[in-house]
């Protein structure tokens, strides 16, 4: 790989840069002209919706799954929890205001914020 660096007033120089071209795998859009393709086998045929849940208010975040357990936030104060499989109710934790943050979950607890930007801690 090769840097080329431009300064105002200066001569451009070319040097060899100490690191490797990136595989195409931690590449955004997997290439270098951000294609967007995967040279992959897929996930196979897909036959339907599994399951699907209404909530009460908009959802303006990202689903998490892990474990198992699929976890949204809602606008309508709510964050629940489906089997991802199933899709039945495991837990359901009503926050103060909006749920709007996407929910990480670390060593079994699920951490978010509601919409005052308020984090909170819940045990998955």
């Amino acid at each position: 790989m090769v840097i080329l660096c431009a300064v105002p007033g200066a001569l451009c120089e070319a040097a060899e840069s100490p690191l490797s071209a990136p595989s195409p795998e931690v590449l955004f859009r997997n290439s270098l002209n951000y294609s967007g393709v995967y040279r992959d086998s897929g996930a196979g045929n897909y036959s339907g919706v599994l399951w699907h849940r209404q909530t009460g208010g908009a959802v303006r975040s990202s689903p998490v799954i892990a474990g198992g357990i699929v976890v949204i936030g809602s606008s309508d104060t709510n964050l629940c929890a489906f089997d991802a499989s199933t899709g039945q109710n495991k837990w359901r934790f009503t926050a103060d205001r909006a749920v709007t943050s996407t929910a990480a979950i670390a060593n079994g607890r699920v951490f978010f914020r509601d919409q005052p930007r308020r984090s909170v801690r819940w045990k998955l």
